[in-house]
């Protein structure tokens, strides 16, 4: 039996290693081969070798034939370094949450919320290791993820690869075993589905409590597959987004994660509607624990839960909310549900930045009672837009110039979250205008300024209908390119493909929302 064992001694280099590195047995143990064979493998146990020169020779050829799998292990770069989490972003969650320390990343899972990377990543494998300290825990990892999260949850838009504890249980809509699953706007198409969009581990193999266990996520071209400690159990295909941030998300459960690292793979060709909204500069202002960075009128009346900040006011009483930070230029985010027939929001951002959502205007775009919506504001040199759940609502409110803070003033119970504010002013460098080609967009265009152009991170990472520091301002929106990017936009452009959710009018593309948008391109693409 000794040539069936060197034979597959060669044949699964990849899974010996992993194997070795999982259950820190040495390849020249004696047990390592009839372990090996019995758990990787599913092979007989009574088929194992007796003789321990033989089991000890076996040990010794895998190691040799895992030795360029070794190497490729070694093209691994840490993602958690230093107790600052360089190269991370606190979406919604304070640094109290998170505590890095001999290694590992502890979560107190309050509140509910994600850490995301600063870069994005296409086609990667990230490798990691998890586990709950109490039974019944909740937390997960998002890939592909937006810069921030979606109206009315405390999420990103995403690929979640569940990360549960035992204890939480199995049933027809979930396992505690490695569940992958798009989440709030996202799509995929599972393998070993149940008939929705939610991929099924095909083998139970997570530990419980307190014990680790070993993700290894492959994200490449649109598909995700997860091998939980050491097999391959779970897989998606068609994912949307396919190009994003990395979240680590805080969901309840106490956890703590270590060895977390990545392996970039050669970036493809990518449709700019397969890339996740890219950073903005937007910071959370509300920690999901308390009223710190604000002060109240009637404090008694503001209540944190969680990642909710409610108003609790009965039918007709307002409330105060003012920021510590003041602001100039800026653009901000909030989520606002309206609890009573008789709610309703005021928002400051300066003496004449103010936007009161029973205003007609404003309020025929808002959501039933009970029902979020997303308030997404910027003011720049004087010059305002407001978009209310993706609608784009006329303001002129003139010009002030002056710092003020962000004041939230509601009226009735109303509850907020996901408030967000960034600083960020673009870039515009002169020069690199030319005639500018209309394309149709999906997304709503503000107005209130008139060919405004504003600079973008770069044609690929950053869709045209998703502009760098949040601005979507002028009724004819446009965004500038760089000089490396111009020929790329503008080429798109006039054969009529999608640039950044945008498709070329001149090639059949139709208006959505009767907007337009318009990219111009630099000098080398005039």
């Amino acid at each position: 039996m000794c040539p069936a064992f060197v034979v597959l001694a060669f044949a699964c280099p990849t899974l010996a290693f992993r194997f070795a590195v999982q259950t820190s047995l040495s390849p020249l143990d004696p047990a390592f081969v009839d372990s090996f064979l019995s758990t990787t493998m599913r092979y007989p146990l009574r088929y194992r070798v007796k003789a321990p020169i033989v089991r000890i020779l076996v040990g010794i050829l895998l190691v040799l034939a895992a030795s360029n799998v070794a190497q490729s292990e070694d093209d691994f770069q840490p993602l958690l370094t230093d107790s600052p989490l360089t190269g991370w972003v606190r979406t919604n969650t304070p640094d109290s949450t998170w505590k890095f320390e001999d290694g590992v990343l502890y979560c107190t899972g309050k509140p509910i919320g994600e850490i995301r990377t600063a870069k994005m990543y296409q086609n990667f494998v990230m490798e990691l290791q998890w586990r709950h300290m109490v039974p019944r825990g909740n937390a997960g990892i998002f890939v592909w993820a937006d810069d921030i999260t979606s109206r009315g949850v405390p999420f990103h838009r995403g690929i979640e690869v569940q990360v549960l504890e035992n204890d939480y249980g199995n049933n027809q809509s979930h396992t505690t075993h490695g569940d992958i699953f798009p989440i709030h706007g996202a799509t995929m198409t599972p393998f070993n589905g149940r008939g929705g969009s939610r991929a099924f581990p095909t083998e139970f193999r997570s530990k419980p409590a307190g014990q680790w266990n070993h993700y290894r996520i492959e994200c490449r071209d649109g598909e995700v597959s997860l091998a939980v400690n050491g097999k391959v159990v779970t897989r998606g295909k068609d994912c949307v987004p396919r190009k994003g941030y990395i979240c680590l998300e805080s969901e309840g459960g106490v956890v703590e994660y270590r060895d977390v690292k990545i392996r970039e793979l050669p970036a493809t060709e990518i449709a700019p509607e397969h890339i996740a909204i890219a950073d903005r500069g937007y910071e959370s202002l509300y920690s999901g624990l308390d009223l710190e960075g604000w002060s109240a009128e009637q404090p008694q009346a503001w209540q944190s839960n969680d990642w909710v900040l409610a108003y609790q006011g009965t039918a007709g009483q307002r409330g105060k909310l003012t920021s510590a930070q003041s602001f100039g230029d800026l653009s901000f985010v909030v989520d606002v549900r309206l609890k009573d027939p008789a709610s309703t929001v005021a928002i400051h951002a300066g003496p004449v930045f103010q936007i009161d959502l029973q205003d007609p205007r404003w309020r025929s775009q808002l959501q039933p009672e009970g029902r979020w919506n997303r308030i997404e504001a910027v003011s720049r040199g004087g010059k305002h837009s407001v978009v209310i759940n993706g609608h784009e609502t006329p303001f002129d409110g003139g010009a002030s110039g002056e710092s003020a803070p962000l004041v939230l003033m509601p009226t009735g119970p109303v509850d907020f979250c996901n408030v967000y504010a960034s600083t960020r002013q673009p870039p515009d460098p002169e020069g690199q205008r030319c005639p500018m080609k209309s394309v149709s967009s999906p997304f709503p265009i503000l107005t209130g300024v008139n060919h405004e152009t504003h600079a973008i991170d770069s044609v690929p990472d950053t869709p045209a209908g998703r502009y760098h520091g949040g601005l979507r301002l002028g009724n004819r929106r446009s965004a500038q390119a760089g000089p490396a990017d111009a020929a790329a936009v503008a080429g798109a452009c006039r054969e009529g493909a999608k640039t950044g959710g945008c498709q070329s009018e001149e090639s059949g593309g139709r208006h959505v929302g009767g907007s337009q948008a318009f990219v111009s391109a630099g000098p080398a693409a005039s």
